[in-house]
C-alpha cells in the first residue's frame, strides 16, 4: 500500500510484441468473465510464477493425505471452518515464510520446517548478478563456460533459498504462534488419526498435524 505500484488482479491470456515500438501488449482478463480484458503496455514482462511442473515432495513425505503445495487453494480453505488447527509448512525460503504467516493470520498454530537454518539475505544471489557495475562480467564468465560448469555456477550462486532481514524480524514477533524446525521429519502411516489429522517423526518425537503445505 505504500509503494506507487498499480495492482490489477486477472489472468494474462497473450503477450504480443511491437518490435517497432519495443514494447509489449499485455491482454489480461477480468476475475469476473475472461470476456472482459484490459490491455497495458510494457517495455518488460517478467514472469513470476513460481516453479513449474510437479511440486517437489520429499521422499519421507510421499503419500501423505494432508498434504498440499502452497499454491494449492486448498492450502488454507480448510482453516476458515476450523481455529487453531496445527499446520506443518515446510520449505527454507521467503515463499515458505509468507506461507507461515498466512497460515498465522488465518489463526493456525503453524510449525516452519526447513533442512537448515534460515538464511537471512536480502536476495536469494549475490548482488554483482545484477548490479550494472558487475553484472555484465558475470555474464560473460557464464557464457564462456560450458553448459556442465555454468550449472555449477547457477547452483553455487543461488545457495538454497533466503529470508529479507524483514520477515525474520516478523518471525520473532509471531513466536508464540509459529515454531522454526531444522532437519527432515517423516510421515507416520501407521499412525493415521481418527480425525483426520497426520502423525509426523521428528527428531526422537511424533507429532500430529491437521494439514502439511509443502512451500
Amino acid at each position: 500500500a505504500r509503494l506507487s505500484h498499480m495492482y490489477l488482479q486477472g489472468r494474462v491470456v497473450e503477450i504480443d510484441r511491437d518490435d517497432k515500438a519495443g514494447r509489449y501488449q499485455v491482454t489480461v482478463a477480468q476475475p469476473a468473465s475472461d470476456k472482459t480484458t484490459t490491455t497495458i503496455s510494457a517495455q518488460n514482462v517478467i514472469l513470476a510464477t513460481g516453479m513449474v511442473g510437479r511440486p517437489v515432495i520429499p521422499d519421507e513425505l510421499v503419500g501423505c493425505p494432508s498434504l498440499v503445495s502452497w499454491k494449492d487453494p486448498k492450502a488454507f480453505s480448510f482453516l476458515s471452518t476450523m481455529s487453531r488447527q496445527r499446520v506443518l509448512v515446510v520449505g527454507g525460503g521467503l515463499t515458505a515464510v509468507q506461507v507461515a504467516f498466512r497460515a498465522v493470520e488465518e489463526g493456525a498454530e503453524v510449525v516452519l520446517l526447513s533442512r537448515r537454518p534460515l538464511k537471512e539475505k536480502h536476495f536469494d544471489i549475490p548482488t554483482q548478478w545484477f548490479d550494472r557495475r558487475a553484472q555484465y562480467k558475470c555474464l560473460a564468465d557464464f557464457y564462456h563456460e560450458d553448459v556442465e560448469s555454468r550449472l555449477s555456477m547457477l547452483k553455487h550462486a543461488r545457495n538454497g533459498g533466503s529470508v529479507p532481514p524483514m520477515y525474520m524480524r516478523r518471525l520473532e514477533q509471531v513466536a508464540d504462534r509459529l515454531t522454526c524446525w531444522v532437519g527432515d521429519v517423516e510421515y507416520q502411516k501407521k499412525d493415521e488419526n481418527a480425525n483426520g489429522c497426520t502423525t509426523v517423526h521428528y527428531q526422537g518425537s511424533f507429532y500430529m498435524f491437521d494439514r502439511i503445505i509443502l512451500a
